[in-house]
């Protein structure tokens, strides 16, 4: 199981009626992130908090930012090897969709 599929897994058993399924949610899926996560360098979880944690907020929450700040810090953390720029924060490119296009921010 991937770690994405950690992280849906988790969201799906939160919202479950079953008690059991909400303390996998609470203690045993967090516990096999949190050892998932440790193994990935800067890019990957730059990454992830773009592509994860920052899209599944909304757009105007001050943590949606900070996620997406972090993420500009943890790729402008990447040693150089090319010339090749790394790319935007996925929040701003998301904002600037919905406002120039006048869509949802979920509308990508």
């Amino acid at each position: 199981m991937t770690i994405r599929e950690l992280l849906e897994e988790q969201r799906k058993r939160v919202r479950s009626r079953n008690p059991a399924e909400r303390l996998a949610a609470a203690l045993l899926i967090p516990a096999e992130l949190n050892r998932r996560l440790r193994t990935l360098n800067n890019s990957e979880i730059a990454q992830l908090l773009d592509e994860e944690v920052s899209a599944n907020m909304s757009i105007s929450a001050p943590e949606a930012w900070v996620c997406d700040e972090a993420a500009r810090r943890l790729r402008r953390a990447i040693p150089k090897k090319s010339k090749a720029t790394p790319p935007q924060g996925g929040r701003a490119r998301r904002a600037h969709s919905a406002l120039g296009e006048g869509g949802s921010r979920n509308s990508r």
